[in-house]
């Protein structure tokens, strides 16, 4: 087996066992509501959630009973806030 097969073939079970725990935990999560938006979940996650349930770029607040989506959270020019109307986890 050559070098860059044995490295590809490290990185991949490597990438196979850290993944595991994180998918044991998600499957622990409580999807989550705001407003009409219910069945919040993996990858998205309210920022009340704990880290492991979502990806942190795909985080949601929730004010006055609407989820909002910010993109850019931490630009010097401001960030974007979206409303959510729907998830659609199908697509």
């Amino acid at each position: 087996m050559s070098g860059v097969t044995k490295f590809l073939l490290t990185i991949l079970i490597f990438m196979q066992l850290s993944e595991t725990p994180l998918a044991e935990q998600r499957q622990q999560c409580v999807p989550s509501s705001c407003g009409h938006i219910h069945n919040i979940s993996y990858p998205f996650r309210l920022k009340s959630d704990p880290k492991h349930c979502g990806r942190e770029v795909d985080e949601l607040s929730c004010e006055g009973d609407r989820a909002i989506f910010t993109i850019f959270p931490y630009d010097l020019y401001g960030s974007l806030n979206y409303y959510v109307q729907a998830i659609n986890y199908d697509n």
